[in-house]
This record gives structure tokens, C-alpha cells and sequence, in this order.
């Protein structure tokens, strides 16, 4: 090889290996889990007021899936 062409040889391989780490670095950072927003929604019997209080009698399921949670739905009756 020639003497010039030699070092803009091993020059382009340098900026090439500096630019593929940082390619990596970069896609290795922002390849997390997706976080997905839920909000709890609460599918009832029959239709419940605005502002009324909701009793456990009157909930048929929550999403997203509350499998192995408590669920606490004050009563009333707890006030005594």
C-alpha cells in the first residue's frame, strides 16, 4: 500500500469502529421494556351514579387483571 492511502485506510477504520461502539452503545440504551400507561377500570353490574360509592356487590371484574391483589372497598358498615 502507499504511504498516504495507508493511514486514510486505518483512519476509516478507526471512525468506523468508534461509530459502530457508539451505534451500540446507543441502541443498547434505548432497547428497555415499553412501558405501556394502564389505568385501573373497574367493570360493574349495573350502572353506578357519579360521586356514589361503590359496593363490592356491584363489581364484576378489574382490569388490568388484579389475580393475587387485595382489593379494600370501604363499606358503610366500617365506620362504626
Amino acid at each position: 500500500m502507499g504511504g498516504r492511502y495507508k493511514y486514510v485506510f486505518w483512519g476509516a477504520l478507526v471512525i468506523a469502529a468508534i461509530a459502530t461502539f457508539g451505534a451500540y452503545r446507543y441502541l443498547q440504551a434505548n432497547s428497555g421494556p415499553a412501558k405501556v400507561l394502564t389505568k385501573q377500570v373497574v367493570i360493574a353490574n349495573a350502572d353506578i351514579p357519579e360521586g356514589a360509592a361503590i359496593d363490592r356487590a356491584q363489581v364484576i371484574s378489574c382490569l388490568p387483571s388484579t389475580r393475587g391483589v387485595q382489593i379494600v372497598v370501604d363499606s358503610p358498615e366500617d365506620e362504626f
